[in-house]
């Protein structure tokens, strides 16, 4: 193999954040004809796809934890096996419960959300 797979996937990520159809046009155009020159071009196409579902799959385990307390944010992260925990950050104005981030999702199990869930309603 003449490139790393990590290396035309990094590529292929860097191609699709171009904002010219021209520029990533060509840019497309030429990582096929590098990928065209690899022993077995099919193969390498199939190891980006799997740097591509590892890295998505790796993402997908990514969670950030805001709790009302020390405590509260314990029995969260001893709840959490499946992934890995980016940030825990105290905020006392949730007044209970927590809020927990996985990815750009946002669990909202604040008091303070519950609340602000109520006066929505009833202004409604």
């Amino acid at each position: 193999m003449k490139y790393p797979t990590r290396k035309y996937a990094d590529s292929v990520n860097e191609i699709s954040e171009i904002n010219n159809a021209e520029t990533k046009k060509s840019m497309i155009a030429g990582l096929a004809s590098l990928i065209k020159r690899e022993k077995n071009p099919k193969k390498v196409l199939k190891q980006i796809e799997q740097v591509f579902s590892a890295r998505e799959s790796q993402n997908n385990r990514l969670y950030r934890i805001e709790a009302a307390s020390e405590r509260e944010a314990e029995k969260i992260k001893s709840a959490i096996s499946d992934g890995v925990i980016t940030e825990s950050a105290v905020n006392p104005s949730l007044i209970g419960g927590a809020k927990i981030y996985k990815n750009d999702e946002l669990v909202n199990g604040s008091i303070a959300g519950r609340l602000e869930t109520l006066r929505e309603a009833l202004i409604k």
